[in-house]
């Protein structure tokens, strides 16, 4: 069975909202430059019960490494290094060559190891209030990813493994369908002009 799709046009955003979506993500980036050197020298596996760094990262984060910006590179491998983490272990940690970590260790460009780097953590500006979005399309907009959802999900149910697992994705998945269920009937009594 093939649902169609109904031809919605997608959310326009301005460039307003995309420069205050990298605002937020630099300040984001920024915090996680600061926990993950802060979490570094406090050796915070040896509390959770690891053996490294690595061991934790590769646990907790599942080995994602930490985008550093160019400019400020040099004193976060600087603050690592300090920490007492080897090449090898900082170059995962932010996902660059180790000669990049060598050549950045000897440059001479960072504030040097004796130096301590105090990193604050902050809050981001308030987001200043803008103007809504139309209603129409953002409901459009929902009702497009809701039917590619329902779609997607047929898709499934149409795979040749659904019958194998279906018992286990029952268990865990008929009490949150059970509510979608509910949710869509209200929604349509609503949208008819009944109330729910």
């Amino acid at each position: 069975m093939t649902i169609a799709i109904p031809e919605i046009p997608l959310q326009v955003i301005t460039p307003d909202d995309v420069r205050e979506s990298i605002r937020q993500t630099m300040w984001h980036l920024g915090n996680a430059m600061a926990r993950v050197a802060w979490q570094v020298e406090m050796e915070t596996w040896v509390t959770l019960g690891y053996k490294s760094w690595d061991e934790m990262r590769e646990a907790e984060y599942g080995g994602i490494a930490v985008i550093v910006p160019k400019e400020d590179r040099l004193d976060f491998v600087g603050r690592l290094h300090a920490a007492g983490l080897t090449q090898r272990s900082i170059a995962a940690t932010i996902g660059v060559d180790e000669r990049t970590i060598r050549r950045d260790l000897t440059t001479g460009q960072m504030s040097g190891s004796d130096d301590v780097i105090d990193a604050e953590i902050v809050e981001p500006e308030p987001i200043k209030p803008r103007r809504r979005p139309d209603f129409a399309k953002s409901y459009g907009n929902a009702m497009h990813e809701l039917a590619r959802a329902i779609h997607r999900m047929e898709t499934l149910h149409e795979d040749d493994r659904f019958r194998k697992h279906r018992a286990e994705l029952y268990e865990w998945n008929h009490r949150p369908l059970d509510r979608f269920e509910a949710a869509l009937v209200r929604l349509n009594i609503e949208i008819a002009g009944g109330e729910a």
